[in-house]
């Protein structure tokens, strides 16, 4: 059945988002709040429940989940 499978290769991704303030004397404070993030998730925290409490985006009524992502369709840093 590998006809019913090609295609471009996809990827299911979540996304825990804060939003980047003007006020650049803020950066500090958000880059702290996604690297205590980042911390939480390495020692084993729940990424679905850590980003249906923290996003600050719709994704977060569903656990940050964003859906399938083909490569080359979303920004290169992502």
């Amino acid at each position: 059945n590998k006809e019913q499978f090609a295609g471009r290769e996809q990827r299911r991704i979540r996304q825990i988002f804060f939003a980047v303030p003007k006020e650049s004397s803020r950066i500090a404070e958000i880059d702290a709040k996604a690297g205590a993030v980042m911390k939480r998730i390495a020692e084993g925290e729940d990424f679905e429940k850590l980003a249906g409490e923290l996003s600050e985006d719709q994704s977060k009524q569903y656990g940050g989940d964003l859906g399938y992502i083909s490569r080359g369709s979303v920004l290169k840093e992502v």
